[in-house]
């Protein structure tokens, strides 16, 4: 970002493709002023798109905790929220 402007990235958010893997391509196209096209149905499967259930909740609380100023600071960057932001 030193060389240039926020405004010539875009950033796609993993949990966004997987839960719906055609509107984050739509939106990546759409970016780069291509149009859209439709993903065959192989590539609509959603993967992925809730958190794991297998992680431990204290593990997990601890991790939310510890990326937190990190999380807060790329959400500035990217003038967004992020998913695993949320509560």
């Amino acid at each position: 970002m030193e060389h240039f402007p926020a405004d010539r990235f875009r950033v796609l958010v993993a949990e966004d493709f997987y839960a719906d893997p055609q509107a984050a391509c739509d939106e990546a196209a759409a970016f780069l002023g291509l149009p859209a096209a439709p993903l065959p149905p192989s590539a609509r499967k959603v993967w992925n798109a809730a958190p794991s259930q297998d992680l431990a909740p204290a593990t997990r609380r601890r991790l939310a905790e510890h990326y937190a100023p990190f999380n807060a600071d790329l959400e500035d960057l990217l003038d967004r929220d992020l998913p695993w932001s949320r509560p």
